[in-house]
């Protein structure tokens, strides 16, 4: 009985450890989520707080008054994997504590594009908006012929719907950056305008005032974009998520497939030791565990 009482618990805290070791396929990251509204955010917002949800610890939704007045600092940024900036924000109020990445970065707000936000373009840079009324506002055609992570497996010259309508009329944003970046898709009506692209680690950025490129400024951390406006969240398709999701793998440098990391991985079989081989799948609620025991008689 008190052999069996203690393997007990030795299974637990074996299976435990491995649902919670940190770098491991089952622990969570942790997401600030920068809306308009402080928690729990814009209500425009909610369906992009629900899809994060499935997959990571959205720990904090901070309101961009509350970066603007310095209530919420880079250093208290810092304290989360990664940072997801809606479109719902103000641009005014996120000028400043977001340049050069200082955690990795996940925009849907094409706006940010500017010198003084991200930096990614010059004071005379493009960002906008498109509109239901032209009919294909909404669509992007895929740019990358290289199979990058960021294209989730779309093919180069593919057509995608990424949203479906608004709430209003707007449907998505988009910019032109000036920076080294990784084109991945451009506005179908207007191929010049960039939808959902990357920036790199290390890129050299914009002064504040746009006048020219800085080489000492450079981007800490990856961003990524696949720029929808706040209106049409409620019209998000699964092909966008799909590159969304694609995204926020990349700026956290995973590459989005199957892990080595506790697959059929056996602990060495010792006198007197449980033995465990898991099979840890990407969920917590998918572990399957193959137990044995090698005891002393």
């Amino acid at each position: 009985m008190l052999k069996k009482k203690i393997l007990t618990g030795i299974i637990f805290l074996i299976v435990l450890s491995v649902v919670t070791l940190p770098g491991s396929t089952l622990a969570q990251k942790t997401c600030v989520f920068i809306s308009k509204s402080p928690d729990p955010g814009d209500s425009r917002d909610s369906t992009l707080i629900d899809h994060l949800k499935q997959t990571y610890d959205v720990a904090r939704i901070v309101g961009h008054s509350e970066l603007a007045d310095g209530i919420v600092t880079v250093d208290d940024l810092k304290q989360y994997d990664f940072g997801f900036v809606s479109e719902s924000v103000g641009t005014w109020a996120i000028v400043g504590p977001l340049k050069g990445n200082p955690i990795p970065l996940f925009f849907t707000e094409g706006y940010a594009a500017q010198a003084n936000i991200t930096g990614w373009a010059s004071a005379g840079g493009s960002w906008g908006s498109t509109f239901d009324s032209t009919g294909t506002g909404g669509k992007v055609t895929i740019v990358d012929d290289t199979g990058h992570q960021l294209a989730a497996g779309f093919a180069n010259g593919a057509e995608l719907d990424i949203v479906t309508g608004s709430d209003k009329t707007q449907l998505l944003t988009y910019c032109v950056p000036e920076v080294d970046y990784i084109p991945i898709a451009v506005l179908s009506e207007d191929p010049t305008k960039a939808v959902v692209f990357g920036v790199e680690k290390g890129t050299a950025l914009f002064l504040d005032d746009g006048s020219a490129i800085d080489p000492t400024v450079l981007s800490e951390n990856r961003a990524a974009a696949v720029c929808i406006h706040a209106n049409a969240n409620n019209f998000i398709t699964e092909d966008a998520y799909k590159l969304m999701d694609a995204g926020i793998q990349w700026i956290l440098g995973e590459d989005g497939g199957p892990t080595e990391d506790f697959v059929n991985t056996p602990i060495e079989p010792q006198t007197g030791v449980f033995v465990a081989t898991f099979n840890a799948k990407a969920t917590a609620d998918s572990v399957d565990g193959v137990l044995g025991l090698a005891m002393n008689e």
